[in-house]
């Protein structure tokens, strides 16, 4: 059973030993085994100055699974149906692994490359604030981007029309962030724009979309329907809430349990969860977990 955590669980568990006392031996026996992501390098250095050695530390002697992070499983799972969709193989993606595995799919480089890398490694950096920019700036872009499709696209406004080509955009940027090597937003937008204009890729990407091959996709379909209920509510795209998001889309996804007591967060969960065609992780607050890893 893969358990992906928010950050209060690990600072829960980093600061109270009946936590970790119920968290460590049902994760080192493979009955609940905690999962992070790249997301909580951001969020563990970033955290305030009393709580980072301690989080950081629970993390290191736990020695989690990791998850891909939410772009690159968007992109990773829309490749495999994409080549299955035109009969290049049946390849499959693993979205949890080790540390080594999740770098690798971020850096775009070989796996060996980070073998022998520990959390602190990908985390201290975080704590110089001229590092969170980059990260920052995107946060940013999305708040636009956001706020203007919600001004754009009222509740109900979304036509079978609009939503092709929703879906066209999506599938040209995945194949457009094949080969990139960094977050090249103006780069990236400018392959998208070239791949929609072509005729072949275009009426490509079009079959794609019109046979229904955007459906197999599971991460789309959460993160599509927790935009909608986004847009759907007053609620601004902060940048607290970008990163529960990316929490949200790679734990419904592909974990069995998602742990947050974030009421917000959970409420829009089960609203996802609800509405979802596949089946995805239950949502449980910090309490109710570690009283529940107690009986098992």
């Amino acid at each position: 059973m893969f358990v992906y955590a928010d950050q209060n669980f690990l600072i829960r568990c980093a600061d109270t030993s009946d936590g970790r006392d119920a968290v460590i031996p049902a994760h080192k026996s493979g009955k609940a085994t905690l999962v992070l992501s790249p997301m909580h390098f951001y969020e563990i250095g970033t955290v305030r100055e009393d709580c980072f050695e301690r989080t950081l530390r629970f993390v290191e002697e736990i020695q989690p699974a990791w998850i891909l992070n939410r772009a690159d499983i968007l992109l990773q799972e829309f490749l495999c149906e994409w080549d299955r969709f035109w009969k290049h193989g049946n390849p499959e993606f693993e979205p949890i692994g080790d540390l080594a595995h999740v770098a690798s799919a971020m850096h775009r480089k070989p796996r060996e490359r980070f073998l022998g890398l520990t959390p602190r490694d990908f985390i201290e950096p975080f704590r110089d604030p001229a590092s969170n920019q980059e990260l920052l700036d995107v946060f940013k872009m999305n708040a636009i981007a956001h706020n203007e499709n919600r001004s754009r696209y009222k509740v109900g406004d979304i036509t079978p029309k609009v939503l092709h080509e929703v879906e066209r955009r999506f599938v040209a940027t995945q194949l457009a962030r094949v080969n990139e090597r960094g977050p090249y937003l103006q780069e990236l937008n400018d392959r998208v724009n070239k791949l929609l204009d072509s005729e072949f890729s275009s009426t490509h990407i079009s079959i794609f979309v019109e046979n229904g091959a955007m459906k197999r996709l599971k991460a789309y379909s959460v993160e599509s329907l927790l935009t909608s209920d986004r847009w759907a509510g007053n609620a601004k795209p902060n940048e607290s809430r970008q990163v529960d998001r990316d929490h949200a889309v790679v734990s419904l996804a592909y974990c069995d349990i998602f742990v947050t007591s974030d009421l917000e967060l959970r409420k829009y969960c089960e609203q996802v969860r609800g509405k979802s065609a596949f089946p995805l992780a239950s949502v449980v607050g910090c309490e109710e977990w570690i009283e529940y890893l107690r009986t098992i």
